[in-house]
């Protein structure tokens, strides 16, 4: 099962019909047993999920761009500045920890 905004937009879906008094029947089972999902809800779920950033990138074409640059700029100080040190601090305190055990 893949979990992704899609998937997450289903299931507010479907909770949220489930709690519509309208949409319930005494022959409708209270939880979907076969995780069975009609294309209408899948459609309306991915037009939720794309929707906002395609608008948002037809109206400021130029920030896709600078938010791109900024996420990878705070992956690559975390990845290669901060997480070395962690790793040599990790080391450290275990190998001054095994010398005083010893």
């Amino acid at each position: 099962a893949s979990v992704s905004l899609v998937d997450f937009f289903v299931d507010a879906i479907q909770l949220l019909s489930k709690d519509d008094p309208q949409s319930k029947t005494e022959n409708s089972p209270a939880i979907n047993v076969n995780n069975s999902v009609g294309a209408g809800t899948r459609t309306v779920a991915a037009l939720f999920a794309l929707a906002p950033p395609v608008i948002i990138s037809y109206a400021f074409p130029d920030v896709f761009l600078t938010a791109l640059e900024e996420a990878g700029l705070l992956g690559g100080v975390s990845l290669y500045g901060i997480l070395p040190a962690l790793c040599l601090l990790s080391l450290r305190s275990a190998d001054n920890s095994s010398e005083t055990m010893a």
